[in-house]
């Protein structure tokens, strides 16, 4: 019986390898390009977590990025488990060849043109440099890997999987007049999250309607609740225009590319 348990768990697990396996094959191809070689794609990315470079030597902040990318990959990056396949945007393979040189990891065939074409349409590429992050099943951790590992490129906190809404947010607020509040003024409420600042035409345009009908909704006793990350470092509220709601009280830049990347979920 124990033998018997034994096999079938090890047929279940060669079984879910396969599957994970063919998830990276089915997405770039049977092969890779490594420098001047091909290497079997399910073999290349078995156990890590791979990072889709979108990116092109014509573009001039791809061409100031790889370099940092490239430097983070050899020192810290490649030993922490990820590896970078890159896709190109150049205008013919000669570019490719050129700019592929500089680079350290694997590479889509330039020849797989159509292939490019469907993983910039399946994940929403609508500008270069981007790095889409994915975990070692194919699945997405975040499409926003350039900023990701910029922030972190020692990879502390790889592979970088966004952190629970109700983590990022903290348990700090301040109320209109200056009073501090607590994590209970949000609870049980429907969020809305307003990113804002006072230097931006648009936002002070915005911001009196919103006023308005934020307190409308809090007229008709709904449980909605709009906080604002501030965009402002250590600034008096009067240079900031007055609104009924609650302001999130976090570092501003820390704030907002936690909140932009977060899972929107109250934990």
């Amino acid at each position: 019986y124990q033998r018997r348990v034994h096999g079938t768990l090890s047929e279940c697990l060669f079984f879910f390898g396969a599957v994970v396996m063919a998830a990276f094959t089915d997405l770039l191809g049977e092969e890779l390009l490594q420098k001047s070689n091909t290497v079997k794609t399910s073999t290349a990315l078995e156990g890590k977590v791979v990072a889709l470079y979108f990116s092109a030597h014509w573009c001039p902040p791809c061409r100031g990025f790889t370099p940092k990318l490239s430097e983070w990959y050899t020192n810290s990056l490649s030993g922490k488990g990820l590896e970078v396949v890159f896709i190109s945007s150049d205008k013919g393979e000669t570019e490719f060849k050129e700019y592929y040189g500089e680079q350290p990891w694997l590479a889509l065939p330039y020849s797989e043109r159509d292939r490019k074409d469907k993983l910039s349409k399946k994940f929403g590429v609508q500008g270069i440099p981007t790095l889409v992050i994915l975990n070692a099943n194919g699945k997405v951790i975040t499409k926003d890997g350039r900023s990701a590992i910029s922030s972190d490129p020692t990879g502390e906190e790889f592979p970088w999987i966004p952190k629970p809404f109700g983590e990022v947010i903290g348990s700090d607020f301040i109320g209109q007049g200056g009073s501090k509040l607590d994590r209970s003024a949000i609870e049980g409420k429907v969020l809305g999250i307003y990113f804002s600042a006072h230097w931006c035409p648009p936002c002070r345009g915005f911001t009196p309607r919103l006023a308005e009908w934020y307190k409308a909704m809090k007229a008709k006793n709904l449980p909605w609740q709009l906080t604002l990350p501030s965009f402002f470092l250590f600034l008096s509220f009067s240079s900031v225009v007055r609104v009924a709601h609650l302001r999130l009280f976090l570092h501003p830049v820390i704030a907002n590319k936690a909140l932009s990347t977060s899972i929107l979920q109250v934990a």
